[in-house]
């Protein structure tokens, strides 16, 4: 079975850190957003600068897709609909 590290391994030997545009092919997201994520500060692969450049360590980028560390899930602008408002008050009283 084929792991992330072994994919990471193979498109890029001997790397120990990946660029934001080695990285977005990877997680088929845009340069530009990794950038502007990056700048917010609501990236979830860890990051470093190294000058001018956005670099994310590799081990980093394999922790975070094989899912050991959870993305929070965003939450969407303005009000909650009303189901959503029904099902976090059924789920407050039932851990309670």
């Amino acid at each position: 079975m084929t792991t992330t590290m072994d994919i990471i391994r193979t498109m890029y030997p001997d790397r120990i850190t990946l660029s934001v545009e080695e990285l977005a092919p990877l997680i088929h997201l845009s340069t530009c957003y990794i950038r502007k994520e990056v700048r917010a500060g609501r990236f979830l692969i860890p990051w470093r600068r190294i000058g001018s450049r956005i670099m994310f360590p590799v081990s980093a980028v394999v922790t975070t897709l094989d899912g050991s560390d959870s993305p929070p899930i965003p939450r969407r602008r303005g009000r909650p609909t009303k189901a959503e408002s029904i099902a976090h008050e059924r789920q407050s009283s039932t851990q309670e």
